[in-house]
């Protein structure tokens, strides 16, 4: 795991698409969410991912989109909220639309977060061939 971490944290580059196509995604993927239905969401982000991994020549992940995020609630407080997850040995890629305790559509900017976070994950796996993606 240590050598693993330390390649992931070596890599200081990664060329990046061009934004302009990427803000037209992001802008239906704005939309999506207003109408808050997940299909809707699922299809849109699944066009942006589709289009980030053609740029990395890489199969694009399966996403999947879901209603209210995972929480972990300690003595009445909220410790933790998953807002996605990617599993390494399949390539899905899943992101949690609604907040953990209010149920809330999330913001464009947060899913847009989420997703590519996620596709980092799947980057280090497809692109890089690592077999474990650490947090670096």
């Amino acid at each position: 795991m240590r050598r693993q971490y330390e390649a992931s944290d070596a890599q200081h580059t990664l060329e990046l698409p061009l934004a302009r196509p990427l803000q037209r995604h992001a802008e239906r993927l704005r939309a999506a969410l207003e109408a808050g239905e997940a299909p809707g969401v699922c299809r849109v982000g699944q066009e942006l991912l589709d289009q980030v991994a053609a740029f990395y020549r890489v199969p694009p992940p399966r996403l999947g989109v879901l209603g209210v995020g995972p929480r972990r609630v300690r003595d009445g407080h909220l410790e933790s909220e998953l807002h996605g997850d990617y599993t390494l040995a399949t390539g899905v890629l899943r992101a949690w639309m609604r907040t953990a305790i209010l149920a809330k559509v999330t913001s464009d900017r947060g899913m847009l977060n989420t997703l590519l976070h996620e596709f980092a994950h799947h980057l280090d796996v497809r692109l890089f061939g690592w077999s474990d993606t650490p947090h670096t």
